[in-house]
């Protein structure tokens, strides 16, 4: 339940640093606070993408696990060939819509991941007999 939680803060993060941005006018904000935003917004846009790579290894059952993954990592690519044209069309019309357009996408994003239900599980730490102060048998 942890890591969920984690990977839609990092998304909610994303896209209000993304919407924040998207409603300053560039030329009459300090710069150190543009580029404050744009590393926050960054930052977790590369914590959800890296996340989703674990979270794709429990959404697959183990006997489709290593095509499940691959499947994933290859819409990734087609992504990332989509943004650069997606991207480059919106610099140029508008530089707020590229970031207006960054919210939207992180907020689908958002909506995408609280509808998985297979999430990484929680880690159960147990502890042998000897450290828990039970004595083994025959002592």
């Amino acid at each position: 339940m942890k890591t969920i939680v984690t990977m839609l803060g990092m998304c909610v993060g994303a896209a209000a640093g993304a919407a924040l941005i998207a409603s300053m006018s560039v030329g009459t904000q300090p710069t150190f606070l543009m580029f404050g935003l744009i590393a926050w917004g960054g930052g977790l846009i590369n914590g959800t993408q890296t996340t989703m790579y674990a979270l794709a290894a429990h959404v697959y059952p183990a006997a489709i696990r290593a095509t499940g993954v691959g499947t994933v990592v290859a819409f990734g690519r087609v992504g990332g060939v989509l943004s650069s044209y997606a991207g480059s069309w919106a610099l140029t019309s508008s530089g707020s819509r590229y970031f207006v357009m960054l919210a939207a996408l992180m907020s689908i994003v958002f909506v995408a991941l609280a509808a998985v239900t297979r999430h990484v599980p929680r880690l159960v730490k147990r502890q042998s007999a000897a450290y828990a102060g039970v004595q083994p048998a025959g002592r």
